[in-house]
């Protein structure tokens, strides 16, 4: 017997959006199926130059593993952009043709629930065909459980949980134990219920076996992933410095007088007062003085991935136009409370400075990772005003915008503005 090595012809190893690592990649690109095993269109225009339309063929739509983006929108409008590249997170999505992302979830759990039924069926002394057909319930029931899980943390907009075999627990990584509970009894029952009626199904049992043992066994995995779910997302809500209960960053008040009180927050080490009102109570005026924290640390780049994440390639109309509530919305996923947020754009200057932010001088000034600008409202323009946040590249409100102003009014009149920075 003779021993030959084969000739080494390609390697390929990619960031998790499909572009390829350069440092770890070999330089053939003898065959262009790549990520994914997706046709990758390079080379039309010179294929020594690799100049083409450098996108990976999908099927129903072409991909741009450079941008994270689809080249034509999602033909079932699964998401709030219609271009998000495999819903934004390649690692939790599986999206075969370009026409319907799912989750993994859905994969872990039927993987999980076909070797825990086939498993257990063995163990109690199944036929062969008995436990060909456990495994198929199993994985039955590991995929509803998985795909009840993520639909029940897409709906309560936490992390990801997913159905765990025979009893439908779900171990999720959302934030607190009602979260948690829910997303892990959702997965539970879903999964359990399959289980059961499978199972009975299996044994010859009529509808009403069926159904009943279905029942039973939906309860029961509801109970098991509600306290295993619950306990895991209250675990992670303290790790996070947050509320074991509801998640939700930890607060509290202090009382002084009759009429004063302090709003705080456990982190911070500063204190600025927000607002000074007159109240009418009881028949006498009372001045109250309400504080709010200023937070020690703000997390830039979560505020930064957050509103570039959810924001349109372009301006649309009728789906843009909210640009105070994106950057309302990065600044919560930095760390700051913005209970008390301005309602127009126009009017954050103030509060971004009670939080801690610094104007900076538009002398010479280069954009830093991160700046916040307020632009204030022109004639014939939107009276609101605008804000928008730069994230290294481009000024990001709910639409990557086009240069330094935000549209043709405002280049036309260059109406006057505010930068902000932590």
């Amino acid at each position: 017997m003779q021993y030959q090595r084969g000739k080494l012809r390609q390697i390929n190893d990619y960031y998790p959006y499909g572009l390829t690592i350069a440092g770890l990649n070999s330089n053939s690109d003898e065959y262009l199926n790549k990520y994914t095993s997706k046709e990758l269109q390079t080379g039309e225009f010179d294929s020594s130059l690799s100049t083409g339309l450098e996108m990976f063929d999908f099927g129903s739509r072409f991909y741009d593993p450079q941008l994270g983006v689809w080249f034509t929108p999602d033909p079932a409008e699964q998401f709030h952009n219609p271009y998000l590249g495999i819903g934004n997170n390649p690692v939790m999505y599986v999206d075969p043709d370009g026409e319907f992302v799912f989750t993994s979830a859905v994969i872990v759990g039927a993987m999980i629930g076909s070797f825990t039924g086939a498993m257990m069926a063995g163990y109690s002394g199944a036929s062969p065909g008995q436990i060909m057909a456990a495994f198929g319930v199993g994985a039955l029931s590991g995929a509803i459980g998985g795909a009840t899980g993520q639909g029940m943390t897409n709906l309560v907009n936490t992390g990801m949980g997913f159905g765990v075999g025979f009893v439908g627990a779900s171990v999720g990584s959302t934030s607190g134990f009602f979260a948690g509970a829910a997303v892990g009894a959702s997965a539970g029952l879903a999964g359990g219920f399959t289980t059961g009626f499978g199972n009975a199904a299996i044994q010859g049992g009529n509808i009403g076996d069926m159904l009943d043992a279905g029942v039973e066994f939906g309860w029961k995995g509801a109970a098991a992933g509600a306290a295993i779910g619950g306990l895991s997302g209250g675990l992670k809500a303290v790790s996070g410095d947050k509320n074991f209960w509801t998640g939700s960053e930890t607060t509290g008040s202090y009382s002084f007088s009759s009429h004063q009180s302090i709003n705080y927050h456990h982190s911070i080490d500063e204190f600025n007062p927000l607002t000074e009102r007159t109240l009418l109570k009881g028949g006498y005026w009372l001045s109250e003085v309400s504080i709010q924290a200023k937070i020690s640390t703000f997390n830039i780049n979560a505020a930064v991935n957050y509103i570039t994440q959810n924001a349109y390639p372009y301006y649309i109309d009728g789906k843009c136009g909210w640009c105070a509530r994106a950057v309302r919305k990065a600044l919560e996923k930095g760390g700051i409370n913005t209970n008390n947020h301005p309602g127009s754009a126009k009017d954050y200057p103030d509060y971004l400075r009670e939080w801690g932010f610094s104007e900076v001088s538009k002398a010479n000034y280069t954009p830093s990772l991160g700046d916040i600008r307020v632009i204030q409202p022109y004639t014939g323009g939107n009276q609101n005003g605008h804000i928008n946040m730069f994230n290294g590249k481009d000024w990001i409100s709910d639409f990557v915008e086009n240069g330094f102003w935000p549209g043709p009014g405002y280049r036309r009149m260059k109406p006057s503005y505010l930068i902000f920075r932590w």
